[in-house]
């Protein structure tokens, strides 16, 4: 961010300009300036800075001047601390769409497995009223307990294959502690 930015000033802080570099934070500054009620907004705020605080920031540079070290050295934390969270949370980094993208799969990765389940519950009952054949309510009836029974088996074969290899481990483990 090495340009003028508001009000023809260059950035003095270290940590807005590592917030503004980015990608979603410089990408939604652009999008903010590109609408017509972000532009009208940074208007206002530039004629109110105009009009109310330029009169006033030459009386305010002698207390600036006594808190100067310690706005500088906020600004810094501020910096390692952006610094830390970029090594954290490293998806900060990526471009807006790639973050944009993962956000979306991430919020609608229930409905996505809902509509799994949905289409093998319809499918299950599908083939077991094949199965059965006929109509009327007992032949559903008849279909309606053969799928739940179906089901049921599947969830706990399922189940069985999750929970057998910790039973294997536990057996492992306990066997462990009680040799040592």
């Amino acid at each position: 961010m090495s340009g003028p930015t508001v009000n023809g000033e260059k950035p003095s802080s270290q940590f807005i300009s590592h917030l503004a570099s980015l990608p979603v934070v410089s990408d939604s500054i652009s999008t903010f300036k590109s609408n017509p009620y972000g532009k009208k907004s940074i208007e206002l705020a530039d004629t109110g800075y105009a009009k109310f605080a330029k009169p006033v920031l030459p009386y305010l540079s002698g207390p600036y001047g006594y808190v100067s070290p310690y706005v500088h050295k906020v600004d810094s934390i501020a910096d390692s601390g952006l610094g830390k969270v970029e090594e954290t949370f490293p998806i900060v980094k990526e471009d807006t769409e790639k973050l944009k993208d993962n956000v979306i799969s991430v919020a609608f990765f229930p409905l996505h497995i809902a509509s799994q389940g949905q289409e093998y519950l319809f499918n299950t009952y599908n083939s077991e009223y094949k199965k059965v054949g006929g109509e009327g309510i007992v032949t559903t009836g008849k279909t309606v307990v053969s799928t739940g029974l179906h089901v049921t088996s599947d969830v706990l074969g399922w189940l069985g294959s999750w929970l057998g290899p910790k039973k294997e481990a536990a057996k492992d483990k306990i066997n462990e502690k009680t040799n040592n």
